[in-house]
C-alpha cells in the first residue's frame, strides 16, 4: 500500500497520529488514516500544505467532510481509526 511518514499534512492534535498510504499518481486522491490513541473522543483538524481541488470523504463511515482545499475537520472517536481520501 506504501505507508509514508507524512509530508505536508499536518493534525492540529498532538494525540492524533495522522499516516498517508499510496501515491496520488496511483488514483489521482491522496490518503490518510487519522487514528485516536486516546480514550476520549477528539475534534481534529487535518491541514494540508498545498491547496488540492476536489472533496474529502471518510471511507469507513462513507461520509463526505467539509473541504475547503486545505482542511478537513472531524471527529475521530476514541481508540479508533478514521480513513480519509482527498481529492
Amino acid at each position: 500500500a506504501g505507508w509514508n511518514a507524512v509530508t505536508g499534512a499536518y493534525a492540529n492534535n498532538s494525540n492524533i497520529i495522522l499516516e498517508s498510504f499510496g501515491t496520488k499518481a496511483d488514483d489521482g486522491y491522496q490518503y490518510y488514516t487519522v487514528y485516536n490513541p486516546t480514550d476520549y473522543d477528539i475534534t481534529v483538524t487535518v491541514a494540508l500544505e498545498n491547496s488540492v481541488a476536489g472533496s474529502a470523504y471518510e471511507m469507513i463511515s462513507g461520509n463526505f467532510l467539509s473541504f475547503n482545499g486545505t482542511q478537513v475537520t472531524l471527529l475521530v472517536p476514541a481508540q479508533h481509526t478514521s480513513v480519509l481520501r482527498i481529492g
